[in-house]
């Protein structure tokens, strides 16, 4: 449902981070149903600085079912229970994530949400939603093993961008966890700076 303002979305199912992929999801659903000229769905965490610039250089990605980002290789499961982006075994039972782009910032195509949303429940649910769309790539083959039972890949195809992954602000597309790295001085002093080469 939308506010009067369409600004806000509510869906039927308790916002938490454990209902991250759950959200996520349903979004994409949205996007797809209720928007269907947007042919890029762009998501980013509220404690991101995204270069604008930068970010409209990298839109013109090619066309297909494909998300754009940092994307991880190897990302060990987390095994310490108290800690947010714990998994438990009996979710995913692997040592190793697999590839994945992190979410606190990305670009998928409306190709690539529909494959996602089409096939959100052909896998069993892990609540870390970059993860979770993760399960979907195809690595050596058309299908994969996952908590033993056997899916469908939909061969969703991850594109890695050095501007995702950038700590220095000279050189970035996003800029993720400012809050914690620096103080509000500095981030203000960083974007007069900015405002001075425009």
């Amino acid at each position: 449902m939308i506010d009067p303002l369409s600004d806000i979305l509510q869906f039927d199912f308790e916002d938490s981070y454990h209902n991250l992929s759950w959200k996520m999801m349903a979004i994409y659903g949205f996007v797809i149903d209720q928007l269907p000229s947007v042919d890029q769905i762009v998501v980013t965490n509220d404690d991101t600085i995204v270069n604008a610039t930068a970010l409209e250089q990298v839109l013109h990605m090619k066309k297909g079912p494909v998300m754009l980002g940092k994307v991880s290789r190897g990302y060990p499961r987390i095994f310490l229970p108290w800690l947010t982006w714990h998994v438990p075994s009996e979710m995913y039972p692997n040592l190793c994530y697999p590839l994945f782009v992190q979410g606190s910032s990305f670009v998928l195509s409306k190709e690539g949400a529909k494959l996602l949303v089409e096939n959100v429940c052909k896998v069993p649910m892990v609540h870390l939603d970059d993860v979770f769309m993760g399960v979907y790539i195809p690595l050596t083959s058309s299908k994969v093993l996952f908590s033993g039972v056997l899916s469908n890949c939909v061969g969703l195809g991850l594109i890695h961008n050095e501007g995702f992954d950038k700590h220095i602000f000279d050189d970035f597309v996003v800029y993720h966890y400012q809050y914690s790295r620096h103080s509000a001085k500095y981030l203000e002093s960083l974007w007069q700076k900015s405002e001075m080469s425009l």
